[in-house]
C-alpha cells in the first residue's frame, strides 16, 4: 500500500513541499490527498484523528500517522535508508538541515513578494550561467545572487 501525504489544496505550503521532496527523492510510492484549508477541511474529525495539530503535511504510512515536515523527512530517512536524504558526513548533513529549516521558516513571508503566492519561481536569472536546456527552480528570495550560488543549475548538491 502506498503512503498517503496530506497537502494543502493550493500546493503552496513549504512544509508540504519539504515532505513531498523527501518522498520523491527517496523514490517511495505515495499518493497525495489535498485539503482545502480555506474552508477548514483540516478541522474535519477524520483528519484530526491523523494529525495532532490538524495541519499539513501529514504522512500516513500504514497504521502510522506523522505530522511536521522535519519529523517526516527524518522518519523516511530512518525507515527507508536507501537512497539517503541526508549525507553521512556531519557537516553536509548539518548544511542540508540548515537549508531545510530555511525553506520552511523563511519562505512563508516571501510568498507574497513573488506575485503569484508561491514560494518558488521557475526559470533562469539573466546573469546566472546555466547550460542550454537546463531547468531549475530557485527560491524566490530577496538576495537572488545568494540563492543562485546555493542552488546552481543542474546541481543536486547545495553549495557552501
Amino acid at each position: 500500500m502506498a503512503m498517503l501525504l496530506y497537502a494543502d489544496k493550493q500546493f503552496s505550503s513549504p512544509y508540504v513541499m519539504s515532505a513531498f521532496v523527501a518522498l520523491t527523492e527517496k523514490q517511495i510510492p505515495f499518493e497525495v490527498s489535498t485539503l482545502d484549508l480555506a474552508i477548514g477541511a483540516n478541522n474535519d474529525p477524520e483528519y484530526a484523528r491523523s494529525s495532532l495539530k490538524q495541519r499539513v503535511p501529514t504522512l500516513i504510512d500504514g497504521d502510522f500517522a506523522l505530522s511536521e515536515s522535519s519529523a517526516i523527512a527524518e522518519y523516511l530517512n530512518d525507515v527507508y535508508p536507501d537512497p539517503p536524504i541526508f549525507s553521512t558526513d556531519p557537516r553536509k548533513r548539518a548544511r542540508a538541515r540548515q537549508v531545510q529549516a530555511w525553506l520552511r521558516s523563511d519562505f512563508m513571508p516571501i510568498r507574497g513578494r513573488n506575485g503569484n503566492g508561491l514560494p518558488f519561481s521557475s526559470g533562469f536569472e539573466e546573469n546566472a550561467p546555466c547550460p542550454e536546456g537546463a531547468r531549475v527552480v530557485r527560491p524566490a528570495v530577496p538576495n537572488r545572487a545568494a540563492a543562485a550560488a546555493a542552488f546552481p543549475c543542474g546541481s543536486s548538491e547545495i553549495n557552501h
